[in-house]
């Protein structure tokens, strides 16, 4: 691999190591990293183009390659070179995801359409009519999502119509730079890849990052009370935080991995056994969420006592 980083970047003089797929490469004080990307060039132009004009973020910046382009073909993998701004790998915790989520972001002079997902009612509308479709051929060979999925298409209704009525009555909503997913164990230099960036709603990040802490059982009800209400959001801000949170996104996740033989199926077990907990886990959010700011109620969560 030297030889092509030389003929592509002009890298020499470099030690390269090579782990999951990726090459890590440090000259002198500076570390880079060749891995595999395969998003849309399209969306990879506009990353490209949005964090060169909002250079107040940490994203790691995207070396063009001896063609200018940002991606390189190597024995038939399309790979992205990446110069690192942060080499801390310890986890990401919330107060990271505030250093974006707070940060300003003018996007009055860029043309991007390609990395926005804001549009969560048709992307997950869309969604759930393939896992319906996809369900009637899937049935007999897969007993667990069988049993399982209509509680889950049932929560994502309920989050299609609780974010539609939000959205029918305020448009002007903030956006920011986001993920296409946060977990609990990202690291920082992982949050800081420019190639998992999108722009969305900034309830995305955070709502995706507590569906994580549940699934790791590292739940510090005090400590999610406190940052929420650092954010000092208006109310629809919340509200769509609580409506992504209705959205069992974990478990599609898994669903499409075990289809696409990425995993098996008693992976989704560990999910399954964990819904009752995960109701729990929605009205205990909801009511903190709700002394904050007066959010829109969802009958089934306000009509049962909830758990202090």
């Amino acid at each position: 691999m030297k030889n092509e980083l030389y003929y592509y970047y002009g890298l020499e003089d470099i030690q390269v190591h090579h782990k999951n797929k990726k090459y890590y490469i440090y000259k002198k004080k500076n570390k880079y990293i060749l891995k595999p990307c395969y998003r849309k060039y399209e969306e990879l132009m506009e990353i490209f183009t949005l964090i060169e004009y909002q250079n107040n973020y940490k994203f790691h910046k995207i070396i063009l390659n001896r063609n200018n382009s940002i991606i390189t073909i190597i024995n038939n993998v399309p790979y992205i070179l990446l110069k690192l701004e942060i080499k801390d790998d310890r986890f990401i915790d919330f107060n990271d995801i505030l250093k974006i989520n707070n940060s300003r972001i003018n996007l009055n002079n860029l043309k991007l359409k390609n990395i926005y997902r804001t549009n969560w009612v048709d992307l997950w509308s869309n969604k759930i009519d393939y896992f319906e479709y996809q369900l009637q051929h899937i049935r007999d060979k897969y007993k667990n999502i069988s049993l399982s999925i209509n509680f889950y298409i049932g929560l994502s209704e309920n989050a299609i119509s609780y974010i539609n009525q939000v959205l029918s009555l305020s448009r002007n909503i903030n956006i920011s730079i986001g993920h296409r997913r946060l977990h609990y164990e990202t690291t920082l230099i992982d949050f800081y890849d420019p190639t998992t960036i999108i722009i969305d709603y900034k309830a995305r990040d955070i709502s995706e990052y507590l569906k994580s802490l549940f699934l790791m059982k590292e739940l510090d009800y005090i400590y999610i009370e406190n940052f929420l209400r650092k954010l000092s959001w208006q109310k629809e801000d919340y509200e769509l935080l609580f409506g992504r949170l209705l959205f069992p996104s974990f478990y599609f996740d898994i669903y499409e991995d075990i289809i696409n033989n990425k995993k098996q199926e008693k992976d989704i077990l560990k999910i399954i056994s964990r819904s009752e907990e995960y109701i729990k886990f929605l009205k205990k959010i909801f009511l903190i969420i709700y002394r904050i700011q007066p959010i829109k109620k969802v009958d089934w969560i306000t009509s049962t006592k909830i758990e202090q």
